[in-house]
């Protein structure tokens, strides 16, 4: 893809350094020369470039594109003529002098076009060496503000968006003579209807109009080639020209000219006037009555609910209408007599009725009652009447047509429907899947299947306020009530029900009772049955069950032994753990003192041990010295 670049001209080589408002313009090099001693400034002779004045034309082959195109019979008036040039530099490479603009010192010129009708001028006669026209000088542009009509049009890469970068590359192209840069060359003149013209390239300065007249030079090589508009002619050589003719008026712009502004409630601006009082030829006109019926276009701000000039009219219209288009669907419903006789209400009026129009869409067999819904308005009034009456003739002359097209677009719309019937296929997989696998997870274990993806679980508002979020989110915010790597994979191997953590608790102690985070409780109802409710875990029995302190004694459950206490418990074997349970120092509550059918002892015989460790009167640090030495040999009692 290519971006339209324009500048106001285009200059290369020496001709970019020129200066001098003497009859050919002349350029002076330097050349500095760096040495351990300050030399003098090296400067070259003084060259004069070629100028107007030495130029007798150039090659047919310079011109890419004459507008309008040689010999044109029907050109549009309201196009300005042009010509574009192979080489973009041409029209400054011979420039003398610049003019001041907004835009800065911009170079003069030195050629122009001009545009004259066949009443002003001949065509150019033969000369020597170029051919002359004689022009009036009042047809012709100002020389002054050529430079405005002229300019380069480049086409450059859609990347290259800075000014400078652009114009480097612009200059690169045309000193290459790129196809992708021209040079443009327009005459500021309107052009009229049905006439013929004569477009012509000339010199704009004095030493080229004299030298292709074959004259001495006379004026400076900035002097303009004609004065300011005047009665007077003058004669120009010719470059290059050509002929065309413009057509009868009819573009857009004179058509638009025409345009008149007129009130749309006097002119009856998309409205035409209709004859409504006998809308069924066999029967009694309704009355004298006209609407204005709509057209395609109509003025904005003018839609109106359809009045007709007699309202009674207008009302028995309406109840006629709809008893008929109502008629078939009546008739429908009542039952047929059987043998000779003559069903109730005469069907044969009312064999063919008018169509209702929308019961296709709708279903419906009757006109609605409601006068403001669309489809009793398209039944009831006279101008919709009529617009579904022409969609529906336009669908019955165009039927096989329209057919045709309808099955060049069955595969996409076959195609569209198996991408429906393959979604609604994954959504109900997706359901029965989700009922099978996760639906008879609890709490804990739904957060860690579903912990990696996390961040894309959206979890629903728990009031009506607040916004969705999802998993991630939720267990961030819970961290004060959650320990952290709840949902790890590290957590869910450690808490398994057939890991080393369950068996060792089942040896000693029933500070896990249940799951870790149970979904649901159970309820006892009034027959003493157990029965399942649903119910949150509470985050305060989230915590205590994932302690530290709680996780660590099971852990140690299967490697404490208090054999050094049989004797004072009868011979027999203390419950696990128990001064650990009793001491102090253990802040857990649901801990300390527990017992149960896990415990491996009575409830009784275990507290009473446990306040037996209890009393103050006891050397209870010494007692846990010694048990931790026994446990582990590594600690020294």
């Amino acid at each position: 893809m290519s971006t339209r670049w324009f500048f106001s001209s285009a200059r290369v080589g020496a001709a970019a350094s020129a200066d001098g408002q003497a009859l050919r313009t002349a350029v002076r090099f330097f050349q500095d020369i760096d040495g351990r001693r300050e030399e003098p400034e090296v400067r070259g002779p003084t060259l004069s470039l070629v100028g107007p004045g030495e130029v007798l034309g150039f090659d047919r082959s310079m011109v890419l594109r004459e507008e309008p195109p040689p010999g044109t019979l029907d050109a549009a008036e309201n196009v300005l003529a042009s010509v574009e040039l192979v080489h973009a530099d041409l029209p400054w490479l011979l420039s003398p002098g610049t003019v001041a603009t907004a835009g800065g010192p911009t170079p003069q010129p030195w050629i122009a076009l001009i545009v004259l009708s066949e009443d002003e001028a001949a065509p150019p006669r033969p000369g020597h060496p170029l051919p002359v026209l004689t022009a009036p000088v009042a047809a012709l542009p100002l020389l002054a503000e050529r430079w405005a009509w002229i300019h380069v049009e480049a086409r450059l890469p859609d990347d290259v968006t800075d000014l400078d970068a652009a114009r480097r590359l612009v200059e690169q192209r045309v000193r290459h003579h790129s196809a992708d840069v021209v040079g443009r060359l327009l005459c500021p003149r309107r052009l009229a209807p049905d006439r013929g013209w004569i477009a012509a390239v000339v010199p704009a300065t004095a030493a080229g109009r004299d030298a292709g007249l074959n004259v001495a030079p006379q004026a400076a090589a900035t002097t303009d080639a004609w004065p300011i508009p005047g009665r007077d002619t003058v004669d120009l050589p010719v470059y290059h020209w050509w002929t065309f003719r413009t057509g009868r008026a009819g573009t857009f712009e004179e058509l638009a000219r025409r345009l008149r502004f007129r009130p749309a409630a006097e002119s009856g601006l998309g409205t035409r006037t209709i004859d409504v009082g006998r809308s069924w030829p066999a029967e009694e006109a309704v009355g004298p009555a006209t609407v204005a019926m709509d057209g395609a276009l109509r003025p904005p701000g003018t839609a109106a609910p359809e009045t007709w000039s007699d309202p009674a009219a207008q009302d028995r219209f309406r109840a006629l209408i709809r008893e008929r288009v109502d008629a078939p669907a009546l008739l429908r419903g009542e039952a047929v007599p059987e043998g000779d006789g003559e069903p109730a209400g005469d069907r044969d009026v009312v064999a063919v009725a008018p169509p209702l129009y929308g019961s296709h869409h709708t279903g419906e067999q009757t006109v609605p009652a409601e006068p403001d819904v669309w489809m009793s308005t398209l039944n009831v009034e006279v101008r919709r009447r009529v617009a579904a009456a022409l969609g529906c003739r336009y669908v019955q002359l165009e039927q096989e047509f329209l057919m045709a097209r309808a099955w060049e677009q069955v595969g996409e719309i076959r195609q569209a429907n198996r991408l429906l019937a393959v979604g609604e296929l994954a959504a109900v997989a997706a359901e029965r899947a989700q009922r099978k696998h996760l639906g008879p997870l609890d709490a804990a274990d739904l957060v860690t299947v579903m912990a990696p993806v996390s961040a894309r679980v959206p979890v629903s508002a728990t009031t009506p306020d607040a916004e969705p979020t999802t998993l991630a989110a939720k267990l961030a915010s819970a961290r004060e009530d959650l320990p952290v790597g709840t949902a790890s994979t590290s957590f869910v191997r450690l808490t398994r029900a057939n890991g080393a953590l369950a068996r060792r608790a089942q040896l000693g102690t029933d500070v896990l009772d249940g799951r870790v985070v149970p979904r649901r409780k159970e309820e006892s109802d009034g027959d003493g049955q157990r029965r399942r409710a649903g119910g949150r875990p509470a985050a305060s029995h989230l915590r205590a069950a994932l302690s530290p302190m709680r996780l660590q004694l099971l852990r140690l459950a299967d490697r404490i032994f208090f054999l050094f206490l049989g004797a004072a418990h009868g011979g027999r074997r203390p419950p696990p753990f128990f001064f650990l349970l009793a001491h102090p120092r253990n802040t857990e509550p649901e801990c300390r003192g527990t017992a149960g059918p896990l415990a491996g002892m009575g409830a009784a015989r275990h507290r009473r041990a446990a306040a037996g460790l209890g009393d103050p009167a006891g050397d209870q640090p010494g007692v846990h010295r010694r048990a931790a030495g026994r446990a582990e040999p590594r600690v020294q009692p």
